[in-house]
């Protein structure tokens, strides 16, 4: 018997699949046929409150990306969606007075749109940081679609409402570069540690044409009920969960140290990891994967080395593990990162 997750509940906004299936149709391909085995019907998705559930959302781009045929079909997603695809909160965001109040909106209630691919916020003097959660690991062409989709669709969305077409950022991806290399976008970095997109602080302070507070309160409004309505579930104590297990990557706590240090019982914490669609197997291995990354940038540290730190005893099964998340050995990776660094 298949038991309800969080990845079965509506905590998708059915306009990313109905821009997907707009694209499909632009191409001549009959995206429709997809909506059945997902038990999707197309009068949810024509709804402006339709929502789906992010298994369904998966299974129909996996399903657009096989009969497309285009691995690059996330990004095209999100060159595709306005800041108006957001609903409420695409209103609230173009009504704010700066960028940065707008980008505070979009992380508060982010939920409403997309309830698993949190964004974690990092600031300092230098940069501001949005970088992707990974907290359950998706096949390769899927991690592609939903990575590009996601930081492209913050890149579009912050043009958008600046009303400018070009914003200084950077874009790392955790995944080698595709072949042709997006074109006339910022600039772009792949097999990095994490995907994130960054930018000078200086753009926060930014001013927004389309400001004015009545309409930004309503839409705050109207964004406070959906929560509520829909209980948009946070990714919180996955985030923690994580961060305990960074503190050490060489030697992470198990799930008995970090249930204790959270004040929950094991039995607990498993309990609300698996309602959040996710694991402390599935959260340790991306945290292993995410270290391995960083380790592998500098070339002088042998891989026995990296094996070790890492918590694998024997090399050979960590390049296993390393190419069954990433699609390469460690080897091919650091002579990749190597070659990119001579040119």
């Amino acid at each position: 018997m298949h038991r309800s997750t969080h990845h079965d509940l509506p905590g998708v906004t059915a306009a990313f699949p109905r821009i997907l299936l707009a694209l499909l149709e632009d191409r001549g391909l009959n995206g429709q046929a997809l909506l059945k085995d997902l038990g999707l019907d197309a009068t949810v998705l024509a709804s402006p409150e339709g929502r789906v559930s992010p298994r369904q959302y998966a299974g129909l781009a996996a399903g657009a990306l096989e009969l497309s045929g285009d691995p690059g079909l996330g990004l095209q997603l999100a060159l595709r969606t306005p800041p108006t695809a957001h609903g409420n909160l695409g209103v609230a965001m173009m009504s704010s007075a700066t960028l940065g109040d707008a980008m505070q909106l979009a992380l508060r209630y982010m939920p409403l749109l997309q309830s698993n691919l949190p964004l974690h916020l990092q600031l300092d003097a230098n940069r501001v940081t949005l970088s992707l959660g990974n907290d359950v690991p998706l096949p390769a062409p899927l991690h592609r679609y939903f990575s590009e989709a996601m930081l492209f669709g913050v890149f579009r969305s912050a043009t958008w409402i600046l009303g400018c077409q070009d914003l200084d950022c950077e874009l790392h991806f955790d995944f080698p570069a595709p072949e042709p290399l997006p074109a006339c976008l910022p600039t772009c970095r792949y097999d990095q540690p994490r995907c994130q997109i960054s930018f000078a602080p200086d753009l926060l302070a930014l001013p927004l044409p389309m400001a004015d507070s009545a309409t930004r309160a309503r839409a705050i409004e109207h964004c406070e009920r959906e929560a509520a309505l829909y209980g948009a579930p946070t990714a919180g104590l996955c985030s923690r969960v994580r961060q305990e297990l960074e503190r050490s990557p060489q030697c992470p706590p198990n799930l008995a140290q970090v249930a204790a240090r959270l004040h929950l019982s094991e039995r607990s914490l498993k309990r609300h990891l698996q309602a959040a669609g996710t694991s402390f197997r599935l959260l340790l291995t991306a945290v292993r994967q995410q270290h391995a990354r960083q380790l592998l940038k500098h070339g002088e540290v042998p891989l026995h080395r990296i094996a070790e730190q890492l918590g694998y005893t024997d090399p050979s099964n960590f390049t296993r593990a390393f190419k069954r998340w990433t699609g390469k050995t460690p080897s091919a990776l650091r002579r990749t990162q190597s070659e990119r660094g001579r040119t």
